[in-house]
Order: C-alpha cells, then sequence, then structure tokens
C-alpha cells in the first residue's frame, strides 16, 4: 500500500494568479499601514541623504581651503627661512623717519597732476608710519584737493565714511584714485604732447638745467638710445657744440650728458675768470686807484640840509666848508637868511616864511638881498644856452619860476634872452632852479 501511494503521488494544486483573493478588512488596514510606514522612511531617508551630501560638499571645501592655507604658510615659512625679518630695533619709527613736505595744493591744472602724485608718493615711501593702510593715504590727499577736484572727491569720501554704503572704486586704493584722477585731469595726449615739447625744447641756460627738462618729457617716450642722444645734442647751445665739436662724438646718451655737462662748467669758470680779470683792470685805471694820494678818493658831493618847517623863521644854516664845484653863491647873506643851494639832483625851496618876507621886503628871491631881483642876481649860478649845433634836451635847461605877487617890485633884466620862463616839459615850482 505504501508502493501504491509512492507510485501515484497526488498533484499539487497551484492556484491561478489571476484568481480573486480574498481578505478581511482587518488584513487591508494592516497592509496600509505598513504601506505608508514604508513611505515615510523612504522620505525620510532622502532627507538625511540630502543633508549628508551636503556635508560632504562643505568638508570638501574646507578641505581645499585648508590646502591653500597649508601651501600659503609653508611658503612663508620658506621665506622667512631665506630672509629673517628685522629686529625690532632696526624697525624704521616716526621718530627715525625724514620729515618731508607736503605736496602742494592740487587745483586741477593739468601740468601740475603728475608732480603732484609723485610728491604724494615720496610721503607715503617716506613715512610709513603715518600712512599704514590705504584708507589714510586716500583721506590725506584728498585734503591735499582744493577746487573742482575737492568737488569731486567729496561726494565720494561721504559714501567711504557711510558705513551702509558700499565703498566706491575710485577710494578703494591710493593706485585707484590716482588713476581716476589722471582720467580727469591729465594729458590724454601725454606721449604727443611730451615729443612736441621735447623737439621744442632747447638750451637757454646751464646744461644742467636743460637735461632736467629733457628727463621730464624723456620719460613718456618709447624712443630709443641714439634718437634720444641726437635730440639731447641738437638742443645744446652753440658754444658747448663748439666745444664738441673737436672732440670724438659720445656714443651713447649718458656719455653726451656727462662730456656736456663737464664743458659747460669749465667754460662757466672760464667765463667768471676773465670778469674778474676785467674787472681788476678796469678799477687799476681809475684815478683814486693809481697811488696818488691827492687823489684817492673822488670829490664829495655837498647836499643841503632839509627845510626846517616847523618854524615860520628860518634856521640859520651851518656852513659848507666844502662846496660842490661850479655852484657860484654864497653860504649865507648879511641879514642872516639863506639862499637857494642848487646841486646836481634838483631844487632846494625856501620855506613859505621866508618867502613872504622877501616878498614884502622887496628883497632878492635868490639871495636875499636889497637893490635887484631873482633876474638879474649878481651871485645867481649862470644860465648856459646850448649851442644852434647840439641837440637841445629841455630837460638840462636851466629854469626859474617866480609867484609875484606884486608887480612893482619886478626889477627888469638887462639882458632878457639870458633866462627863460617855463617850459611845457619842466613842472611849475615856486623859486626852483632845475639843473643838469
Amino acid at each position: 500500500m505504501g508502493d501504491d501511494n509512492n507510485a501515484n503521488p497526488m498533484p499539487d494544486v497551484v492556484p491561478s494568479l489571476d484568481a480573486p483573493l480574498e481578505f478581511t478588512q482587518r488584513t487591508y488596514n494592516e497592509l496600509l499601514a505598513r504601506f505608508l510606514y514604508i513611505e515615510s522612511m523612504c522620505t525620510e531617508l532622502n532627507t538625511s541623504k540630502d543633508f549628508l551630501e551636503g556635508k560632504l560638499a562643505e568638508s570638501e571645501q574646507r578641505i581645499l581651503a585648508l590646502q591653500v592655507t597649508v601651501l600659503n604658510q609653508s611658503e612663508m615659512i620658506k621665506k622667512l627661512e631665506t630672509n629673517p625679518p628685522p629686529s625690532a630695533a632696526s624697525t624704521p619709527s616716526a621718530k627715525n623717519e625724514p620729515k618731508i613736505p607736503d605736496p602742494p595744493m592740487f587745483s586741477g591744472e593739468r601740468k601740475a597732476l603728475l608732480p603732484f602724485l609723485a610728491k604724494c608718493r615720496l610721503k607715503f615711501v617716506g613715512q610709513p608710519s603715518s600712512f599704514p593702510t590705504e584708507t589714510a593715504k586716500i583721506i590725506y590727499v584728498g585734503s591735499r584737493l582744493e577746487g573742482p577736484p575737492f568737488s569731486w572727491f567729496s561726494p565720494l569720501n561721504d559714501r567711504l565714511q557711510d558705513p551702509e554704503e558700499q565703498d566706491p572704486e575710485e577710494l578703494l586704493t591710493f593706485d585707484a584714485l590716482a588713476k581716476s584722477l589722471t582720467t580727469l585731469y591729465g594729458d590724454p595726449h601725454l606721449a604727443l604732447t611730451a615729443e612736441r615739447k621735447l623737439r621744442a625744447l632747447r638750451q637757454t641756460t646751464s646744461v644742467a638745467h636743460y637735461i632736467a627738462d629733457f628727463e621730464e618729457y624723456r620719460q613718456y617716450l618709447t624712443w630709443n638710445e641714439d634718437a634720444l642722444r641726437d635730440q639731447l645734442y641738437l638742443g645744446l647751445k652753440d658754444r658747448i657744440k663748439d666745444s664738441l665739436a673737436p672732440l670724438e662724438r659720445p656714443s651713447t646718451l649718458s656719455e653726451l650728458k656727462e662730456l656736456a655737462l663737464r664743458l659747460d662748467s669749465r667754460l662757466d669758470a672760464r667765463w667768471h675768470e676773465k670778469r674778474a680779470h676785467e674787472n681788476a683792470a678796469a678799477n687799476a685805471q681809475k684815478p683814486w686807484n693809481n697811488g696818488n694820494t691827492s687823489q684817492s678818493r673822488p670829490p664829495p658831493i655837498n647836499r643841503p640840509a632839509p627845510a626846517n618847517t616847523s618854524h615860520s623863521a628860518p634856521s640859520k644854516p651851518t656852513p659848507n666848508t666844502n662846496p660842490a664845484p661850479r655852484v657860484n653863491f654864497p653860504s649865507h647873506t648879511a641879514d642872516g637868511t639863506v639862499p637857494m643851494e642848487i646841486n646836481s639832483r634838483g631844487g632846494y625851496r625856501l620855506t613859505q616864511a621866508e618867502k613872504d618876507r622877501r616878498r614884502l621886503n622887496n628883497l632878492c628871491g635868490y639871495c636875499g638881498q636889497s637893490g635887484h631881483s631873482a633876474f638879474n642876481c649878481p651871485v645867481a649860478p649862470p644860465m648856459n644856452r646850448p649851442s644852434n649845433n647840439a641837440p637841445r634836451h629841455p630837460q638840462q635847461r636851466v629854469v626859474m619860476n617866480i609867484d609875484v605877487s606884486d608887480p612893482s617890485t619886478i626889477v627888469p633884466s638887462p639882458s632878457p634872452s639870458s633866462f627863460s620862463t617855463g617850459s611845457q616839459e619842466t613842472p611849475d615850482s615856486e623859486n626852483s632852479y632845475a639843473r643838469e
């Protein structure tokens, strides 16, 4: 019987896949709950995956930054090993820095911009402790601006000082500020202007001054050495070229500068030597330098004392012991009054009180004596008239102008042609004589 069972086994019953499956509501709810749980787990896993990916990317960036820092630190260590830093004693301080004057105020003049920026750079290099940051340099340059440049700088500085505003590009660094000023007030055709001025440049004073002007324009050109040497030679004075003619022409610009400076110095020394020799020879020919003790000095010129206008009565003059030549009048008259003293520099006037006294007493307006007038005074200087052939100079004639209140005091002159009364070239004045 056992063999019969083994010979005819019962076949397994395989349900159809399309057959409906029967399950209860409880089973359905359990399956739905499991599906929802699996879905939430997948969402959490996706979120964790994204978070870990972000962390991984951030870690990679930090690793790259650390690698760059390590490389920089390695380079700095190598530099410090090669060039050790100076000690604190050798570090310059404000006390050890040179005193560099401030550059002049810049008001927008085109030719003054480049010297202004160059002097600012010298200030920053010479006094680094005073300008440790770029902001300090920018503020200093702004303080040296005036006029239109300062009006342009002022709103930019307001933005720079405002913490809420972004710093303007023109004031980020000193180089940026210098570039902006050059754009506004610089020469847009600097090379062409320098070339034109260099071609027109000529030596007018010394070779040193000429070379300084030459170098000022040369820095903006790209000429070769031979062109610069030939241009420097063309602008030299003829005396320098004449001195260079018998010599071998320099092959470089520096050799030409050195030779021209040396020749100019020797020619200038020779000129001063000749002038000193000529002056010594001229002084030796003067009469008071030829050994004659009687004529050791030129004769002094007699100068009258100023009139005393504070008193109505004239003061008694001091007798002149050394009268000027060609002056023929007494030092004082019998009544104690002073006549007019005429020297080579102009007329000397009497006081108004003295004039009134002589007019009332019918005295001479020149010497103060009675019996004649100033027209025919015997002690008055002679009035020489020029000849017909000699050139006439109105300012060299003797002119007498007299203010006479009483016509009865006028005494006619025996020689009316020996004097002239006034001219258009000579100003009128009372009792004044103009002599050459």
